[in-house]
């Protein structure tokens, strides 16, 4: 009886394009990094968000059908299946080694990522040029669109708010929807041609 209760609530979703706020809300639990640090520095705090089950399934019913539409870069090689990032590190060092025995300079530049997931701009743009179906669109943009979060600290819940911006935390599309948001980069390096000749 649970099955088709939540079957038909999913089909209703998808053919109106409309998720409940209280479907996908998040519950922000702050964690202390460091116990010997400083209790009243805010850095010493990382945020576990954590979802509804009802979100989570909601994200494997549409990964599933997203997933054609989410290929991106052959240069992407993080949260991709068959695409390990050990192979890229190697190729790195393999080359900076290469160099150095040459007698020549390689220049490399990083880009740190670290925040990356939490400042994703909302755009359908990208969505939209990789060919996602209309429904699904309508669909992650009412989602994320009526993002709202509480704040969990000492069993004390405070009131919601919206969050406008960012990839959901440990969300199960999260990483798909970065790679999309990234490819464009990635793409546009490869067409440059600048590299190691």
């Amino acid at each position: 009886m649970y099955y088709s209760i939540l079957s038909l609530s999913c089909n209703i979703m998808f053919i109106n394009g409309y998720i409940p706020a209280e479907a996908t809300q998040t519950v922000i639990c702050p964690t202390i990094k460091d116990k010997n640090g400083n209790l009243s520095d805010v850095t010493n705090y990382r945020h576990i968000a954590l979802a509804t089950v009802y979100s989570k399934i909601l994200e494997h019913i549409l990964l599933n059908r997203l997933e054609e539409y989410l290929c991106t870069s052959h240069n992407q090689f993080g949260f991709k299946r068959g695409h390990s990032t050990f192979m890229p590190i190697l190729l790195l060092k393999e080359l900076l080694r290469f160099y150095r025995d040459h007698g020549n300079n390689m220049y490399v530049c990083f880009l740190n990522a670290s925040k990356a997931f939490d400042h994703v701009n909302y755009s359908v743009r990208k969505l939209v040029s990789h060919g996602v179906p209309t429904y699904i669109l309508h669909l992650l943009w009412n989602s994320y669109g009526h993002h709202y979060a509480h704040i969990l600290w000492a069993g004390v819940q405070s009131d919601k708010f919206s969050i406008c911006n960012g990839v959901r935390q440990g969300g199960i599309l999260s990483p798909f929807l970065f790679g999309i948001y990234i490819d464009e980069l990635s793409r546009y390096l490869q067409s440059i041609s600048t590299g190691c000749l």
